[in-house]
């Protein structure tokens, strides 16, 4: 026959440990947000769905990441966006097809640095031009794999949000920027901007 015991309470320090575990973010919990960024004043990159589009990334009203198809294009308009920004490379086929999807729904389209893989000082200045003209207006950047619109934001967010340099380059790498000449380009973008 099994007896009943009626339980003890919790001592102090027993509750006090439960509590602890409780708020305490399990395995697979803990935020992907750092330390830095809890109380950041700007807007923090958090990982985001656009519909098909893939690496997709938003900070505040800018998403970023791959190549839309012409449905995540209408996911764009629902969700008011009115810009679109390319930034694949090289210009092609599928460039032109994008280009007259978003017009048709009465999207503005802008496209930078098609004719290499590598961007310039040029298509840095029609970036943050047609950003500064969107104003606080949702705006989808998007390249082949999210790299190249990865590496642009990262410019923005330090010249426009005060993003510390290394804070803005560590998002970008997680939105498929590659370390090294990437890198160095934001870096020699922001001096350029920033002076």
């Amino acid at each position: 026959m099994r007896r009943f015991e009626p339980q003890r309470p919790p001592s102090a320090l027993t509750a006090l440990v439960l509590a602890l575990a409780a708020a305490l973010p399990g395995p697979g919990c803990a935020s992907s947000r750092r330390a830095d960024e809890a109380d950041a004043p700007y807007p923090v990159l958090e990982g985001a769905d656009f519909g098909g589009m893939q690496n997709v990334s938003q900070c505040g009203h800018v998403w970023v990441g791959s190549r839309p198809a012409a449905a995540d294009l209408e996911l764009a308009v629902r969700r008011g966006v009115e810009l679109v920004v390319d930034v694949t490379a090289p210009a092609g086929a599928q460039r032109l097809e994008l280009a007259q999807a978003a017009d048709e729904l009465g999207l503005e389209y802008v496209a930078i640095g098609g004719d290499s893989a590598t961007l310039d000082d040029a298509d840095v200045d029609v970036f943050l031009d047609a950003l500064a003209r969107a104003e606080s207006s949702p705006v989808l950047v998007f390249c082949d794999n999210g790299g190249r619109s990865a590496q642009l934001l990262a410019i923005f967010r330090v010249l426009r949000d005060g993003v510390p340099l290394q804070a803005a380059l560590e998002d970008a790498r997680k939105g498929g920027m590659k370390p090294g000449d990437d890198e160095e380009f934001v870096r020699r973008q922001v001096d350029r901007l920033g002076a």
